[in-house]
């Protein structure tokens, strides 16, 4: 038909209106994939393709430019206002809502759920999910969907039927259906226009997948008591769908004096927080110095190895825990890990879950920190040496029993069999109040079969040569596992005197002369001793030392018993000897006096100086006490002495004296 205005007007009037071009119409069905002969010309021209000039010399500007569909493309003026067109579109239901003379802003419909999430989907399949949207606006509100963005548009499909305007609180339902093309999550959101506003529900869709997350970078087990255990977990959660399962390598443990020189062959590094979080161990101080039950003797190893074997082996790990964690879908799993520490110092280790690279369960490094702390009860000394003990003396001394622990500890003070009866602990049963000691009083009078006794007590040492008794002792400690050891060594040491010859016979003696005997002493005993005659009669005496002396353990002395007879009649006495030791022995002593047959006129003689090979000579007066005649014979006691008497042989009657020649 004939167009007005915008019309094009020739030199006859208007033209009539033409077909497109041929190529026009090839290049539309080259878009479309038919055929068409590009020689067929139209019948008529179309405005199209018409020249630039019109009739009459007017000139007409040529037309736009026509895209692949032949639809004449807007001008730069109309697509200006074909934009303020939509827009005006768009904002057209936009109105604010004013009730009660308030403005309502903010979330107009809720939606229920809060997201429309498509979890573990597979390519192919198709899934729906219906959200309700609620208005929680003051008055009536309404709402429309929007397109999803182009990227999306593609997946998803939205049904609902328009609400018109809803009241307070009136709910519509909105269905979306999602058909997964690729493989790959999906964030986007369902854009929604309501009159108070644009909103959007927000829209998740993941594939099946493994979302692996360890919730513990540091596991610090503070202060743990020698002997005990802590356990503690790493919580390690799988959101996905997809089960994983990996091993756990542990790597080198690191204690306080590696920690000065560098951690060594350890390759794992643990993560920026867990470095921070590696500092001192929480639960209080720890005790200066490392200690283990290696430090201890034999004997009270072979007791700690009953009692807790694990604290006296060469060598095991004081973290322990799982070696293989497998983690299903959507759960989560505890994995415990057990702190049993050897020494009070501070352990560190790294283990590594290693879940051999399944997508979305990286590897994880956690730091394993603990400390040990010894016993809080303890005894103060842990030998008690009791040194040199006599058999059948009392002796008495402490046991100091001291708490390095936050509150009281109840004790009780343990005896082996083969000491019960001849020791006791008071008390026996004591309460060690906290950061204090108690003491406790050990009383024990050894007896002549304790060795014997000793010998059948299990891991007492017992050396019957030397008489050293060690035996292990236990204090049993209320809420302690370990019990509290220390080791009692005593010597046990006879105390007797050996006194050689056992009994004196002096024979006879006359009266006013003396005899003497040799004895000699020996001290059996460890223990130096003391010792003294008496009390001693007069006809008795010993000598050197006035009857009193001392002797070294297992020394030997000599002394000379003189016995002196004051009148002519037999003599019976047993001579005490008394020793520090409080112990005493009887020497038994016999011996007879007697009238003299032979009174001298010197007791002793004095040679002046004789040169050697020279003679000197005195005399001594002889007198016969007899009341009878007798012979007499003078001679040296010892043989082969240089000494001569003249007359050797002289015969006196009753009181007739003589001299005789030396």
């Amino acid at each position: 038909g004939a167009s007005g205005d915008g019309g094009r007007r020739g030199k006859g009037g208007l033209q009539p209106v033409t077909l497109p071009s041929a190529a026009a119409a090839a290049r539309e069905a080259k878009l479309f994939g038919s055929l068409v002969d590009e020689m067929v010309a139209p019948a008529t021209p179309g405005l199209w393709d018409e020249g630039g000039a019109g009739g009459d010399g007017d000139e007409i500007s040529s037309p736009a430019k026509a895209n692949a569909f032949g639809v004449r493309t807007l001008s730069k003026l109309e697509q200006q206002y074909m934009a303020a067109a939509r827009e005006r579109q768009k904002t057209a239901m936009l109105k604010p809502q004013v009730v009660g003379g308030k403005l309502f802003t903010g979330t107009a419909f809720v939606p229920n759920p809060g997201v429309i999430e498509f979890k573990d989907f597979e390519v192919g399949c198709t899934y729906s999910k219906t959200v309700t949207l609620t208005n929680v606006s003051r008055t009536f509100n309404t709402f429309r969907v929007q397109p999803l963005p182009d990227a999306m548009i593609d997946f998803f499909s939205v049904a609902y039927a328009k609400p018109g305007y809803l009241s307070a609180g009136t709910t519509a339902k909105v269905t979306v259906t999602f058909t997964p093309r690729v493989e790959g999550d999906i964030i986007t959101s369902l854009p929604l226009l309501c009159e108070t506003g644009p909103e959007s529900v927000p829209i998740r869709c993941l594939r099946r997948k493994a979302d692996v997350r360890v919730w513990e970078g540091l596991l610090d087990f503070g202060q743990v008591v020698l002997g005990e255990s802590k356990t503690l977990y790493i919580e390690v959660s799988n959101e996905g769908y997809i089960g994983v399962s990996g091993s756990v390598e542990a790597g080198e443990e690191v204690t306080e004096e590696m920690e000065q020189g560098g951690m060594g062959g350890m390759i794992i590094s643990p993560t920026e927080e867990s470095l921070e979080a590696i500092g001192e161990p929480g639960g209080g101080e720890l005790i200066d110095g490392p200690f283990g039950y290696e430090s201890m003797p034999s004997q009270l190893r072979a007791v700690m190895e009953k009692v807790a074997p694990d604290m006296v082996v060469a060598r095991r790990e004081v973290f322990s825990c799982a070696t293989v964690l497998s983690v299903p879908g959507y759960k989560k799993v505890k994995m415990a890990v057990t702190f049993r520490p050897l020494k009070s110092t501070t352990s560190t280790q790294l283990i590594t879950l290693s879940f051999g690279g399944v997508p979305g369960a990286p590897n994880a490094a956690v730091v394993l920190r603990g400390a040990g702390a010894r016993v809080p009860v303890f005894a103060a000394r842990e030998v008690v040496d009791l040194k040199a003990l006599l058999i059948g003396s009392v002796y008495r001394d402490e046991v100091v029993v001291g708490n390095r622990g936050s509150s009281s500890f109840k004790i009780e003070m343990l005896l082996p069999q083969a000491l019960r009866d001849v020791a006791a602990f008071t008390p026996t049963v004591a309460f060690v109040q906290a950061n204090s000691t108690a003491t406790v009083s050990l009383r024990i009078q050894p007896e002549a079969d304790l060795l014997r006794r000793c010998a059948e007590v299990e891991d007492a040492s017992v050396d019957v040569d030397s008489g050293v008794v060690q035996i292990p002792m236990t204090i049993r400690v209320a809420s302690q596992t370990l019990p509290t050891l220390w080791l009692l060594r005593l010597q046990l040491t006879n105390p007797e005197l050996s006194l050689s010859p056992s009994h004196i016979d002096f024979g006879h003696c006359a009266v006013g002369e003396s005899v003497g005997q040799r004895i000699r002493i020996t001290n059996r005993s460890t223990l130096k001793v003391d010792f003294g005659f008496g009390p001693l009669p007069p006809e008795l005496d010993v000598q050197p030392g006035d009857a009193l002396g001392s002797l070294l353990p297992f020394e030997t002395v000599e002394r000379v018993v003189r016995f002196s007879p004051r009148a002519a009649t037999p003599f019976r006495h047993a001579l005490h000897v008394s020793t520090s030791q409080n112990k005493s022995f009887q020497l038994p002593c016999v011996g007879a006096g007697s009238e003299a047959s032979l009174i001298l006129s010197a007791s002793s003689v004095r040679f002046p100086a004789t040169p050697f090979g020279g003679k000197s000579s005195t005399s001594i007066e002889v007198k016969s006490a007899l009341r009878y005649g007798a012979h007499f014979e003078l001679r040296p006691v010892k043989e082969g002495a240089p000494f001569r008497a003249s007359p050797t042989v002289l015969w006196l009657e009753a009181g007739e004296a003589a001299r005789v020649q030396l």
